[in-house]
């Protein structure tokens, strides 16, 4: 039987009205609100032009944000950060939806580590998410942009 385990939703939209939803397992596995996620999700917003509509976390943090528009600014368009466990070394991916192309190395494909933005969402991460054991996340690894298509 698989454990239930706590996770945090970030809800986002794009400038075109399409949304998307990205998750991810939290340290915290106790009962708690979406309040102590508010700078989680202001370092995952500073990441993107889509705008984080929502944090949820076993009740809702509704935020203003309106989306920018950008060459990735579309819930298509992602830039996934890889990291490992602390203590398990289990590969984990942390999702930023419609992406800044700031935050990317020459050629738009590699997320740059070293960006202030990058390293901010990196902090938030480390210290509020981890695996379902409580572990937390270590530091990123590596990165990259990722495209999906509509469905037609």
């Amino acid at each position: 039987m698989s454990a239930i385990f706590n996770q945090v939703l970030f809800h986002w939209r794009d400038v075109n009205g399409l949304t998307a939803v990205s998750f991810a397992s939290t340290q915290d596995q106790l009962p708690g609100g979406a309040a102590a996620y508010a700078p989680l999700a202001a370092a995952a917003q500073n990441c993107s032009d889509a705008a984080l509509v929502a944090v949820q976390f076993q009740c809702t943090l509704v935020i203003e944000a309106t989306p920018g528009d950008g060459p990735y600014c579309t819930v298509y368009d992602r830039a996934v950060m890889f990291d490992k466990n602390v203590g398990t070394n289990v590969l984990q991916r942390q999702a930023i939806v419609g992406p800044k192309p700031g935050i990317f190395l020459p050629g738009n494909i590699k997320v740059d580590l070293a960006n202030s933005d990058v390293i901010a969402f990196r902090g938030q991460v480390q210290a509020l998410l981890g695996d379902a054991n409580g572990n937390p996340c270590g530091p990123f690894i590596r990165g990259k942009r990722q495209t999906s298509q509509p469905a037609s």
